[in-house]
Protein backbone atom coordinates (compact mmCIF):
# COMPACT_ATOMS: atom_id res chain seq x y z
CA UNK A 1 0.00 0.00 0.00
CA UNK A 2 1.11 3.63 -0.44
CA UNK A 3 3.46 4.84 2.28
CA UNK A 4 1.52 7.99 3.14
CA UNK A 5 -1.52 6.08 4.33
CA UNK A 6 -2.39 6.15 8.01
CA UNK A 7 -3.31 2.65 9.04
CA UNK A 8 -6.12 0.94 10.89
CA UNK A 9 -5.52 -2.24 12.85
CA UNK A 10 -7.51 -5.23 11.67
CA UNK A 11 -7.62 -7.92 14.33
CA UNK A 12 -8.37 -11.54 13.73
CA UNK A 13 -10.09 -13.71 16.29
CA UNK A 14 -10.73 -17.13 14.81
CA UNK A 15 -13.17 -19.59 16.23
CA UNK A 16 -11.96 -22.86 14.69
CA UNK A 17 -13.54 -25.48 16.94
CA UNK A 18 -15.32 -28.08 14.85
CA UNK A 19 -19.09 -27.83 14.74
CA UNK A 20 -20.93 -30.75 16.27
CA UNK A 21 -24.52 -31.31 15.16
CA UNK A 22 -26.75 -33.82 16.89
CA UNK A 23 -27.30 -36.99 14.86
CA UNK A 24 -25.28 -35.65 11.94
CA UNK A 25 -22.10 -37.58 12.70
CA UNK A 26 -19.30 -36.61 10.35
CA UNK A 27 -21.54 -35.39 7.58
CA UNK A 28 -19.62 -32.93 5.42
CA UNK A 29 -21.19 -29.58 4.64
CA UNK A 30 -21.25 -28.86 0.90
CA UNK A 31 -20.11 -25.32 1.58
CA UNK A 32 -16.91 -26.64 3.19
CA UNK A 33 -16.07 -27.93 -0.29
CA UNK A 34 -16.37 -24.50 -1.88
CA UNK A 35 -13.04 -23.63 -3.48
CA UNK A 36 -11.65 -20.46 -1.92
CA UNK A 37 -8.84 -18.62 -3.65
CA UNK A 38 -7.94 -16.89 -0.36
CA UNK A 39 -8.29 -18.87 2.87
CA UNK A 40 -8.78 -16.94 6.09
CA UNK A 41 -8.48 -19.79 8.59
CA UNK A 42 -4.66 -19.98 8.62
CA UNK A 43 -4.47 -16.76 10.66
CA UNK A 44 -3.95 -17.14 14.40
CA UNK A 45 -6.52 -15.98 16.88
CA UNK A 46 -5.96 -12.35 17.83
CA UNK A 47 -3.26 -11.70 15.24
CA UNK A 48 -3.01 -8.40 13.39
CA UNK A 49 -3.73 -8.72 9.70
CA UNK A 50 -2.98 -5.25 8.36
CA UNK A 51 -3.57 -1.56 8.91
CA UNK A 52 -5.45 0.90 6.71
CA UNK A 53 -7.32 4.14 6.96
CA UNK A 54 -9.93 3.04 4.44
CA UNK A 55 -13.56 2.27 5.22
CA UNK A 56 -14.68 -1.30 4.59
CA UNK A 57 -17.60 -1.43 2.15
CA UNK A 58 -17.90 -5.19 1.69
CA UNK A 59 -16.11 -8.45 2.44
CA UNK A 60 -16.16 -11.99 1.09
CA UNK A 61 -13.76 -14.71 -0.07
CA UNK A 62 -10.84 -13.18 1.81
CA UNK A 63 -11.01 -9.82 0.04
CA UNK A 64 -12.19 -6.42 1.25
CA UNK A 65 -13.83 -3.76 -0.91
CA UNK A 66 -12.63 -0.50 0.66
CA UNK A 67 -13.17 3.18 0.00
CA UNK A 68 -11.77 6.52 0.98
CA UNK A 69 -13.69 8.30 3.73
CA UNK A 70 -15.45 10.52 1.18
CA UNK A 71 -16.85 7.40 -0.51
CA UNK A 72 -15.76 8.52 -3.97
CA UNK A 73 -12.95 6.08 -4.77
CA UNK A 74 -12.79 2.31 -4.20
CA UNK A 75 -10.15 -0.41 -4.13
CA UNK A 76 -9.65 -4.06 -3.24
CA UNK A 77 -7.39 -5.44 -0.48
CA UNK A 78 -6.46 -8.98 0.44
CA UNK A 79 -6.24 -10.43 3.97
CA UNK A 80 -2.65 -9.17 4.36
CA UNK A 81 -3.51 -5.60 3.37
CA UNK A 82 -1.92 -5.84 -0.06
CA UNK A 83 -3.62 -3.90 -2.82
CA UNK A 84 -5.27 -6.23 -5.30
CA UNK A 85 -6.67 -3.09 -6.91
CA UNK A 86 -5.55 0.43 -5.93
CA UNK A 87 -8.09 2.79 -4.40
CA UNK A 88 -8.79 4.73 -7.59
CA UNK A 89 -11.95 3.13 -9.00
CA UNK A 90 -15.31 4.88 -9.29
CA UNK A 91 -17.07 1.74 -8.08
CA UNK A 92 -16.42 -1.91 -7.19
CA UNK A 93 -19.27 -4.34 -6.56
CA UNK A 94 -19.53 -8.05 -5.87
CA UNK A 95 -21.67 -9.52 -8.63
CA UNK A 96 -22.62 -12.92 -7.23
CA UNK A 97 -21.89 -12.79 -3.51
CA UNK A 98 -25.26 -14.22 -2.50
CA UNK A 99 -24.93 -17.20 -4.85
CA UNK A 100 -21.34 -17.76 -3.72
CA UNK A 101 -22.25 -17.69 -0.03
CA UNK A 102 -24.99 -20.25 -0.66
CA UNK A 103 -22.55 -22.53 -2.48
CA UNK A 104 -24.42 -22.17 -5.78
CA UNK A 105 -21.41 -20.64 -7.54
CA UNK A 106 -17.85 -21.91 -7.24
CA UNK A 107 -16.16 -18.53 -7.68
CA UNK A 108 -16.78 -14.91 -6.67
CA UNK A 109 -16.68 -12.16 -9.30
CA UNK A 110 -16.53 -8.39 -9.01
CA UNK A 111 -17.33 -5.57 -11.43
CA UNK A 112 -15.19 -2.45 -11.50
CA UNK A 113 -15.82 0.97 -13.00
CA UNK A 114 -12.95 3.32 -13.85
CA UNK A 115 -13.57 6.46 -15.93
CA UNK A 116 -16.67 4.88 -17.55
CA UNK A 117 -14.76 1.70 -18.40
CA UNK A 118 -16.14 -1.53 -16.90
CA UNK A 119 -14.43 -4.85 -16.20
CA UNK A 120 -15.28 -8.14 -14.51
CA UNK A 121 -12.49 -9.57 -12.36
CA UNK A 122 -11.94 -12.53 -10.05
CA UNK A 123 -10.71 -12.19 -6.44
CA UNK A 124 -7.07 -12.16 -7.56
CA UNK A 125 -7.74 -9.07 -9.70
CA UNK A 126 -7.49 -10.95 -13.00
CA UNK A 127 -9.72 -9.43 -15.70
CA UNK A 128 -12.28 -11.84 -17.13
CA UNK A 129 -14.38 -9.53 -19.32
CA UNK A 130 -13.65 -5.97 -20.44
CA UNK A 131 -17.27 -4.86 -20.72
CA UNK A 132 -20.28 -3.71 -18.70
CA UNK A 133 -22.06 -6.98 -17.93
CA UNK A 134 -24.20 -8.48 -15.18
CA UNK A 135 -24.44 -11.98 -13.77
CA UNK A 136 -27.23 -14.08 -15.28
CA UNK A 137 -29.84 -15.11 -12.68
CA UNK A 138 -31.08 -18.60 -13.42
CA UNK A 139 -34.68 -19.57 -12.76
CA UNK A 140 -33.32 -22.88 -11.46
CA UNK A 141 -30.42 -21.51 -9.45
CA UNK A 142 -28.82 -24.76 -8.22
CA UNK A 143 -25.93 -24.27 -10.62
CA UNK A 144 -22.21 -24.01 -9.96
CA UNK A 145 -21.20 -21.96 -13.00
CA UNK A 146 -21.72 -18.29 -13.85
CA UNK A 147 -22.83 -16.65 -17.07
CA UNK A 148 -22.58 -12.93 -17.79
CA UNK A 149 -25.02 -10.91 -19.88
CA UNK A 150 -24.60 -7.66 -21.73
CA UNK A 151 -27.74 -6.06 -23.13
CA UNK A 152 -28.79 -2.53 -24.01
CA UNK A 153 -31.83 -0.85 -22.47
CA UNK A 154 -33.95 -1.57 -25.54
CA UNK A 155 -33.07 -5.30 -25.51
CA UNK A 156 -32.10 -5.03 -29.19
CA UNK A 157 -28.79 -6.72 -28.55
CA UNK A 158 -27.71 -9.46 -26.14
CA UNK A 159 -24.28 -11.03 -25.58
CA UNK A 160 -23.74 -13.92 -23.17
CA UNK A 161 -20.26 -14.79 -21.82
CA UNK A 162 -19.06 -17.79 -19.84
CA UNK A 163 -16.74 -17.67 -16.80
CA UNK A 164 -13.64 -17.63 -18.99
CA UNK A 165 -14.91 -14.57 -20.85
CA UNK A 166 -15.77 -16.52 -23.99
CA UNK A 167 -18.74 -15.27 -25.98
CA UNK A 168 -21.32 -18.08 -26.18
CA UNK A 169 -24.39 -16.23 -27.50
CA UNK A 170 -24.75 -13.06 -29.53
CA UNK A 171 -28.02 -11.65 -30.83
CA UNK A 172 -28.94 -8.37 -32.47
CA UNK A 173 -25.70 -6.42 -32.76
CA UNK A 174 -25.70 -6.82 -36.54
CA UNK A 175 -29.44 -6.26 -36.87
CA UNK A 176 -31.21 -3.68 -34.69
CA UNK A 177 -34.62 -4.53 -36.13
CA UNK A 178 -35.56 -7.03 -33.43
CA UNK A 179 -35.98 -7.09 -29.63
CA UNK A 180 -34.81 -10.11 -27.62
CA UNK A 181 -35.97 -11.60 -24.34
CA UNK A 182 -33.43 -14.04 -22.91
CA UNK A 183 -34.56 -16.21 -19.97
CA UNK A 184 -31.98 -18.62 -18.50
CA UNK A 185 -33.78 -21.68 -17.15
CA UNK A 186 -30.76 -23.57 -15.82
CA UNK A 187 -27.06 -23.89 -16.55
CA UNK A 188 -27.68 -25.66 -19.88
CA UNK A 189 -31.17 -24.48 -20.81
CA UNK A 190 -32.66 -21.14 -21.86
CA UNK A 191 -35.64 -19.56 -23.60
CA UNK A 192 -35.13 -16.93 -26.32
CA UNK A 193 -38.04 -14.83 -27.52
CA UNK A 194 -37.74 -12.59 -30.59
CA UNK A 195 -40.01 -9.62 -31.27
CA UNK A 196 -40.16 -6.70 -33.69
CA UNK A 197 -41.04 -3.20 -32.56
CA UNK A 198 -42.36 -0.52 -34.93
CA UNK A 199 -42.92 3.02 -33.67
CA UNK A 200 -46.46 4.22 -34.42
CA UNK A 201 -45.95 7.62 -32.80
CA UNK A 202 -43.39 9.41 -30.68
CA UNK A 203 -44.71 7.72 -27.53
CA UNK A 204 -46.05 4.34 -28.63
CA UNK A 205 -44.95 1.31 -30.61
CA UNK A 206 -46.48 -1.76 -32.16
CA UNK A 207 -44.88 -5.04 -31.01
CA UNK A 208 -44.98 -8.00 -33.36
CA UNK A 209 -44.18 -11.47 -32.01
CA UNK A 210 -41.73 -13.33 -34.24
CA UNK A 211 -40.86 -16.56 -32.42
CA UNK A 212 -40.00 -18.17 -29.09
CA UNK A 213 -37.39 -20.92 -28.89
CA UNK A 214 -36.32 -23.39 -26.20
CA UNK A 215 -32.63 -24.44 -26.16
CA UNK A 216 -30.66 -27.08 -24.28
CA UNK A 217 -26.86 -27.14 -24.63
CA UNK A 218 -27.33 -24.54 -27.39
CA UNK A 219 -29.40 -27.05 -29.38
CA UNK A 220 -32.93 -26.06 -30.37
CA UNK A 221 -35.49 -28.28 -28.62
CA UNK A 222 -38.64 -26.61 -29.86
CA UNK A 223 -39.77 -23.38 -31.48
CA UNK A 224 -43.12 -21.61 -31.38
CA UNK A 225 -43.62 -19.30 -34.37
CA UNK A 226 -45.39 -15.95 -34.06
CA UNK A 227 -45.35 -16.04 -30.24
CA UNK A 228 -43.77 -14.07 -27.43
CA UNK A 229 -42.92 -15.00 -23.85
CA UNK A 230 -45.54 -13.27 -21.73
CA UNK A 231 -45.18 -14.66 -18.20
CA UNK A 232 -43.34 -17.33 -16.18
CA UNK A 233 -43.24 -18.84 -12.72
CA UNK A 234 -41.18 -21.54 -11.08
CA UNK A 235 -43.25 -24.14 -9.23
CA UNK A 236 -41.13 -26.60 -7.25
CA UNK A 237 -38.88 -28.29 -9.84
CA UNK A 238 -40.76 -27.08 -12.91
CA UNK A 239 -41.08 -23.85 -14.87
CA UNK A 240 -44.51 -22.77 -16.08
CA UNK A 241 -44.46 -20.13 -18.81
CA UNK A 242 -47.01 -18.52 -21.09
CA UNK A 243 -46.69 -17.80 -24.80
CA UNK A 244 -48.98 -15.37 -26.57
CA UNK A 245 -49.57 -14.75 -30.27
CA UNK A 246 -50.50 -11.47 -31.90
CA UNK A 247 -54.00 -12.82 -32.60
CA UNK A 248 -54.65 -13.22 -28.86
CA UNK A 249 -54.24 -16.98 -28.64
CA UNK A 250 -52.02 -18.30 -25.88
CA UNK A 251 -50.33 -21.45 -24.65
CA UNK A 252 -49.23 -22.59 -21.20
CA UNK A 253 -46.10 -24.77 -21.17
CA UNK A 254 -44.46 -26.64 -18.31
CA UNK A 255 -40.82 -27.77 -18.51
CA UNK A 256 -38.19 -29.14 -16.15
CA UNK A 257 -34.69 -27.70 -15.66
CA UNK A 258 -33.35 -29.70 -18.61
CA UNK A 259 -35.96 -28.30 -20.98
CA UNK A 260 -38.10 -31.43 -21.16
CA UNK A 261 -41.64 -30.40 -22.04
CA UNK A 262 -43.99 -31.86 -19.44
CA UNK A 263 -47.26 -30.34 -20.63
CA UNK A 264 -48.79 -27.87 -23.09
CA UNK A 265 -52.29 -26.42 -23.08
CA UNK A 266 -54.06 -23.69 -25.00
CA UNK A 267 -55.40 -20.60 -23.27
CA UNK A 268 -57.06 -17.35 -24.26
CA UNK A 269 -54.46 -14.58 -24.16
CA UNK A 270 -56.76 -12.43 -22.03
CA UNK A 271 -56.77 -15.11 -19.31
CA UNK A 272 -53.00 -15.46 -18.94
CA UNK A 273 -52.59 -12.80 -16.26
CA UNK A 274 -55.32 -14.20 -14.01
CA UNK A 275 -53.96 -17.73 -14.57
CA UNK A 276 -50.59 -16.75 -13.10
CA UNK A 277 -52.18 -14.83 -10.23
CA UNK A 278 -54.09 -17.97 -9.25
CA UNK A 279 -50.96 -20.08 -9.73
CA UNK A 280 -48.97 -17.84 -7.38
CA UNK A 281 -51.70 -17.98 -4.74
CA UNK A 282 -51.84 -21.78 -4.84
CA UNK A 283 -48.06 -22.03 -4.56
CA UNK A 284 -48.02 -19.64 -1.58
CA UNK A 285 -50.78 -21.53 0.22
CA UNK A 286 -48.97 -24.81 -0.34
CA UNK A 287 -45.72 -23.49 1.10
CA UNK A 288 -47.49 -21.87 4.06
CA UNK A 289 -49.28 -25.14 4.76
CA UNK A 290 -45.97 -26.88 5.32
CA UNK A 291 -45.51 -25.10 8.64
CA UNK A 292 -45.02 -21.76 10.33
CA UNK A 293 -43.07 -19.07 8.53
CA UNK A 294 -39.36 -19.87 8.44
CA UNK A 295 -36.78 -17.14 8.94
CA UNK A 296 -34.05 -19.35 7.51
CA UNK A 297 -34.66 -22.37 5.31
CA UNK A 298 -31.83 -23.99 3.35
CA UNK A 299 -30.81 -27.51 2.39
CA UNK A 300 -28.76 -27.61 5.60
CA UNK A 301 -30.74 -25.86 8.34
CA UNK A 302 -34.14 -24.45 9.23
CA UNK A 303 -34.83 -21.66 11.73
CA UNK A 304 -38.47 -21.27 12.65
CA UNK A 305 -40.77 -20.12 15.44
CA UNK A 306 -42.88 -22.64 17.31
CA UNK A 307 -44.96 -22.12 20.48
CA UNK A 308 -43.38 -18.77 21.23
CA UNK A 309 -39.73 -19.84 20.94
CA UNK A 310 -37.30 -20.43 18.09
CA UNK A 311 -35.82 -23.69 16.88
CA UNK A 312 -32.70 -24.21 14.75
CA UNK A 313 -32.62 -27.67 13.21
CA UNK A 314 -30.45 -29.55 10.75
CA UNK A 315 -31.75 -31.21 7.59
CA UNK A 316 -32.82 -34.26 9.63
CA UNK A 317 -34.87 -32.17 12.07
CA UNK A 318 -32.36 -32.46 14.93
CA UNK A 319 -31.76 -29.39 17.13
CA UNK A 320 -28.47 -27.53 16.60
CA UNK A 321 -26.67 -26.50 19.80
CA UNK A 322 -29.70 -25.68 21.98
CA UNK A 323 -33.18 -27.20 22.01
CA UNK A 324 -34.77 -23.77 21.61
CA UNK A 325 -34.00 -20.05 21.58
CA UNK A 326 -36.02 -17.23 23.06
CA UNK A 327 -35.48 -14.63 20.34
CA UNK A 328 -34.05 -14.47 16.83
CA UNK A 329 -33.17 -11.35 14.84
CA UNK A 330 -30.90 -10.01 12.12
CA UNK A 331 -28.65 -7.01 12.69
CA UNK A 332 -27.20 -6.14 9.29
CA UNK A 333 -28.22 -5.67 5.66
CA UNK A 334 -24.78 -6.87 4.60
CA UNK A 335 -25.37 -10.18 6.39
CA UNK A 336 -29.11 -10.67 6.26
CA UNK A 337 -28.80 -14.44 6.69
CA UNK A 338 -26.87 -14.19 9.96
CA UNK A 339 -29.02 -14.35 13.07
CA UNK A 340 -28.63 -13.42 16.71
CA UNK A 341 -30.11 -16.26 18.76
CA UNK A 342 -30.83 -15.59 22.45
CA UNK A 343 -30.71 -18.06 25.31
CA UNK A 344 -32.76 -17.91 28.52
CA UNK A 345 -30.18 -15.55 30.08
CA UNK A 346 -30.75 -13.02 27.26
CA UNK A 347 -27.26 -13.67 25.88
CA UNK A 348 -26.94 -14.02 22.13
CA UNK A 349 -24.71 -15.90 19.72
CA UNK A 350 -24.34 -15.22 16.00
CA UNK A 351 -25.33 -18.08 13.65
CA UNK A 352 -24.90 -18.02 9.88
CA UNK A 353 -27.04 -19.49 7.12
CA UNK A 354 -25.20 -22.81 7.37
CA UNK A 355 -26.13 -23.27 11.02
CA UNK A 356 -22.63 -22.52 12.32
CA UNK A 357 -21.94 -20.35 15.36
CA UNK A 358 -19.56 -17.62 14.22
CA UNK A 359 -19.59 -15.57 17.44
CA UNK A 360 -20.19 -17.19 20.82
CA UNK A 361 -22.51 -16.06 23.61
CA UNK A 362 -21.56 -12.88 25.46
CA UNK A 363 -19.51 -11.23 22.69
CA UNK A 364 -22.27 -9.29 20.90
CA UNK A 365 -24.86 -7.13 22.63
CA UNK A 366 -27.63 -5.33 20.75
CA UNK A 367 -28.69 -1.87 21.96
CA UNK A 368 -31.54 0.35 20.79
CA UNK A 369 -29.78 1.77 17.72
CA UNK A 370 -26.45 -0.07 17.59
CA UNK A 371 -24.65 -3.18 18.71
CA UNK A 372 -21.38 -3.74 20.55
CA UNK A 373 -18.67 -6.37 20.22
CA UNK A 374 -16.82 -7.04 23.47
CA UNK A 375 -18.26 -3.78 24.82
CA UNK A 376 -17.06 -1.64 21.89
CA UNK A 377 -19.40 0.31 19.64
CA UNK A 378 -19.50 -0.85 16.00
CA UNK A 379 -20.39 0.77 12.70
CA UNK A 380 -23.76 -1.04 12.90
CA UNK A 381 -22.68 -3.17 9.96
CA UNK A 382 -21.57 -6.77 9.73
CA UNK A 383 -19.84 -8.30 6.71
CA UNK A 384 -20.49 -11.96 5.93
CA UNK A 385 -18.18 -14.51 4.32
CA UNK A 386 -18.84 -18.18 3.64
CA UNK A 387 -18.22 -19.10 7.28
CA UNK A 388 -16.92 -15.84 8.73
CA UNK A 389 -17.99 -12.32 9.65
CA UNK A 390 -16.24 -8.97 10.11
CA UNK A 391 -17.11 -6.04 12.36
CA UNK A 392 -15.89 -2.46 11.98
CA UNK A 393 -15.02 -0.73 15.27
CA UNK A 394 -13.49 2.70 15.85
CA UNK A 395 -10.11 2.58 17.56
CA UNK A 396 -9.20 4.42 20.75
CA UNK A 397 -8.48 7.65 18.87
CA UNK A 398 -11.93 7.44 17.27
CA UNK A 399 -10.36 8.25 13.89
CA UNK A 400 -9.62 4.82 12.41
CA UNK A 401 -11.52 1.59 11.95
CA UNK A 402 -10.45 -1.68 13.52
CA UNK A 403 -11.91 -4.69 11.71
CA UNK A 404 -12.56 -7.75 13.86
CA UNK A 405 -12.82 -11.11 12.15
CA UNK A 406 -14.64 -14.19 13.46
CA UNK A 407 -14.67 -17.65 11.92
CA UNK A 408 -16.87 -20.68 12.48
CA UNK A 409 -16.90 -22.22 15.93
Amino acid sequence: MKSFLTKTIIFVALFATALSITACGNKQNNNDKVKNTVRETHYKSGSTLFSTEYDVEDYCEGVFVVSKSDGLLYGLLDMKGNEILPVKYDNIEMLNKEEYLLGKNDALYLKTKYEDQYSVIDVSGKEIINDNVNVVKYIFNNTRSVFFEKSDTTRKSIIIYDEQGNQILKMGEDNQEFIYNYEPVSENCYILSTMKSTMTSTSSANVEYIKTELYHNNQLIKGWDLTGLLNKQRINDTLVFALCASNGQGEICTIDKDGNILSEEEINGNDIQSYFVDLAKKDLLQRQGQGEKNQLDTDEVTLYKSNGTWKLEDSSGNPIYNERYYKAQTISQKANHCYLLYNEDDECCLVNRHGKILVDYGVIRLNDSSFTVNGQETSNELYEGVNSVCFAIKNENNSLWDIYYYDKK
